[in-house]
């Protein structure tokens, strides 16, 4: 027997909700491509805050729709994530 378990399900969201989400932000931390296509989609309003990729994958998606990330998680946990945003949040401090 199988059974399906959702753990992890794509929610679109509104452009406007997205653009202000980015007008508040400091640090967006991305953990999908599908983010990425959301963020790109966007045109120069996504260039505002500073991203986080969640992983190697999320941060090739990134600079490849020209939204290079401030900084990339070694793994995709919890430990490594936080170390990810700490590092862009410090670099962002120092350009300021």
């Amino acid at each position: 027997s199988v059974t399906t378990v959702a753990v992890y399900r794509t929610t679109p969201v509104a452009d406007v909700e997205l653009l202000a989400a980015l007008d508040r932000a400091d640090l967006v931390l991305v953990a999908s491509p599908a983010l990425v296509a959301a963020l790109a989609a966007q045109g120069d309003e996504a260039l505002r805050p500073g991203y986080v990729a969640i992983g190697a994958t999320t941060a090739a998606a990134l600079r490849a729709a020209r939204l290079p990330p401030v900084a990339v998680a070694d793994h995709p946990v919890t430990d490594a994530v936080a170390d990810a945003v700490r590092r862009a949040a410090n670099t962002l401090a120092l350009g300021s």
